[in-house]
């Protein structure tokens, strides 16, 4: 098993590089899966081996089996033309019937690819739930999280069992611990951006508000940068490009990110006061035209 610090880079590269049935088969590889457990890209199956309902079998055109630990684990691609939630969950349900525990990937075209672990919640005594929980990465658009977390699925090591592979599947999409290591992390970039205040001689409760209320922002941009609000699913990023490239060509102040650029973003362009924005370049006050009105 490698350190999941340096499997990151290498994983963000491979995916960005999926194209096909193959390279998701290869994902596998990477992975540091054994190669005795991973098929051939020739193993396909027929969708009459399966009971989908008719509306959502057309939908499918090939299924994959990817590899299988001693037929009690295995791994499906479904290649499909669509992505609808309803078809999700339809073929995820009838794959749930014929196999206990798998994981399935679903795509159209390989731009977008989605990771569904299935699992099962109890719900009254002797009564259990399908519980799907599914990590969407679009190719176009990869995002940390997305890649740690198919770092985390990374193979556990040698004689590992199925079992111990499918623990490591589960904690991989553990909602739960993801939340954790989001607080986590927030905890850490809070306590750093406020004592860098406290440094600057503001005091202490100015400065754990202003990191509090800063912090929301930014997180607020991501949010709806995602939700395809702004023209740009990756804002902030973008944004710190467009202000080094502009800084660096010596025509912005020194550290003037936030006074110049956050602050007019934050308090004009989501107020419909985008007239009033001074002192950033041309291609990002076009995009600022477009964002909706949020009343800052």
């Amino acid at each position: 098993m490698s350190d999941i610090t340096s499997l990151r880079p290498e994983l963000g590269e491979f995916i960005n590089e999926v194209k096909s049935a193959r390279d998701i088969y290869g994902l596998f590889g990477q992975l540091n899966y054994p190669k005795d457990v991973i098929f051939p890209v020739s193993s396909k199956r027929k969708k009459v081996d399966f009971d989908f309902n008719k509306e959502e079998s057309s939908k499918i055109k090939e299924i994959y089996s990817v590899l299988s630990f001693e037929e009690k684990l295995s791994v499906f691609l479904v290649e499909s033309s669509s992505l609808h939630p309803s078809f999700i969950r339809h073929v995820t349900k009838v794959f749930a019937d014929r196999y206990i525990r798998f994981l399935l990937i679903v795509t159209i075209d390989y731009g977008e690819i989605v990771f569904i672990f299935p699992d099962y919640e109890k719900k009254d005594a002797g009564s259990h739930k399908l519980k799907i929980t599914k990590l969407v990465i679009d190719r176009q658009h990869v995002h940390y999280t997305d890649i740690d977390t198919l770092a985390k699925l990374e193979y556990p090591g040698r004689e590992s069992t199925w079992r111990d592979v499918w623990k490591k599947w589960r904690d991989a999409f553990n909602i739960e611990k993801v939340t954790d290591q989001f607080f986590e992390d927030y905890k850490r970039a809070f306590f750093g951006l406020r004592n860098s205040f406290i440094k600057q001689r503001i005091s202490s409760k100015d400065s754990h508000e202003f990191a509090l209320q800063f912090l929301n922002r930014i997180m607020f941009i991501y949010f709806i940068a995602k939700k395809g609000w702004l023209n740009q699913t990756k804002f902030i990023a973008w944004l710190w490009r467009g202000y080094l490239d502009v800084k660096n060509k010596g025509d912005s102040g020194k550290d003037s990110f936030y006074e110049i650029w956050l602050r007019q973003i934050f308090f004009k362009a989501f107020n419909n006061r985008t007239s009033e924005i001074k002192d950033l370049p041309k291609d990002i006050k076009d995009v600022l035209l477009d964002f909706p009105y949020l009343n800052g």
